[in-house]
């Protein structure tokens, strides 16, 4: 039987797997708007479908595994303490957005340092607090920006990808112009590709 750590590690892979996805779509979409090429379109149209059939899928394996959590947590609270009369809280449940579990904790994970009544508990900063540059260096804050730029990474990546394919197809067509245009947007990506690591 797995246990709680083990579904909040397999929440936490089908959400990161799912926004990889994501980023093909946009990126795939930024190149269909960069060009007028009927081949490269049609294949970042099977690009984009193939995605959203993941996306799909790894909606429903997320669904599945919050469900099993939800029971998990109901057998652990009925025996361990005396269950509310609602079940677990919707709080408890995983939120795709947060990126993690959400019970007991703020947005990333960091629980507080003591479970006494009498000592104040940190300020639980939701996502938007997150990004602000006012808010303070937190753990949490440091974690999000760690991810914001993973998954930028990952969107640049698959855009690199894409501008790669292109150029490949835009050499055997001859045009300059537009193989011009894609030598630019490929040094661009490589650029920031540098950056973010």
């Amino acid at each position: 039987m797995s246990t709680q750590a083990e579904i909040d590690l397999k929440i936490q892979d089908v959400v990161k797997r799912m926004q990889a996805e994501q980023g093909v779509i946009q990126a795939s979409k930024r190149m269909m708007d960069a060009t007028s090429n009927q081949d490269v379109r049609r294949t970042l149209e099977l690009k984009i479908r193939e995605a959203n059939t993941s996306i799909s899928y790894f909606k429903d394996t997320l669904n599945q595994l919050q469900n099993k959590k939800a029971q998990l947590e109901r057998r652990t609270s009925g025996g361990t303490s005396t269950p509310s009369a609602g079940g677990p809280s919707s709080s408890s449940r995983y939120d795709p957005a947060r990126g993690g579990p959400s019970h007991g904790r703020d947005a990333y994970g960091d629980s507080g340092p003591s479970m006494d009544p009498g000592v104040p508990r940190p300020k639980p900063y939701t996502n938007l607090d997150l990004l602000k540059a006012d808010t303070p260096h937190t753990t949490a804050k440091i974690s999000k920006m760690y991810h914001e730029l993973e998954f930028k990474l990952s969107v640049e990546q698959q855009y690199r990808k894409a501008t790669d394919n292109m150029l490949k197809l835009y050499q055997a067509d001859g045009d300059k112009k537009i193989l011009q245009d894609t030598r630019q947007k490929q040094w661009e990506s490589n650029k920031k590709i540098q950056l973010l690591n």
